[in-house]
């Protein structure tokens, strides 16, 4: 048999499992059916933008992407919907006598970016 490891969000699923803390749905299949539409119509892109970048921004995007293994604009689009859903928010700090937007962003290790860098965005 395979070892098999687990994450620490797997683990933590697996003890909540076996402590019995887990209850079945009343019916399975009208359940499964409405998360199932909730995805698709969470998932369904059905509107068109056209925005304006600095060509250094649309770069460094693109790297994130790359890194991500993803296409850029799927980059994008799930910013904008982590913004738009309150997931991703922007902090105000304040250093020596003037304010500075500042933000941080919970992915930055797993990026490999810095995340002191002005301007990243913080999904919390």
């Amino acid at each position: 048999m395979k070892n098999i490891f687990f994450d620490a969000e797997e683990r933590a699923l697996a003890k909540s499992f076996e402590r019995g803390e887990w209850r079945s749905v009343k019916n399975v299949k009208r359940e499964v059916q409405k998360l199932r539409s909730a995805a698709k119509n969470i998932l369904k892109k059905d509107a068109r933008i056209n925005i304006r970048l600095s060509s250094k921004d649309l770069g460094d995007i693109q790297v994130i992407a790359v890194r991500e293994g993803i296409p850029y604009q799927t980059l994008l689009s799930s910013v904008i919907h982590k913004y738009a859903s309150g997931l991703l928010t922007e902090k105000i700090t304040v250093h020596g006598p003037r304010k500075h937007r500042h933000s941080e962003r919970s992915e930055e290790s797993r990026l490999g970016r810095d995340s002191t860098r002005d301007s990243s965005l913080s999904s919390e």
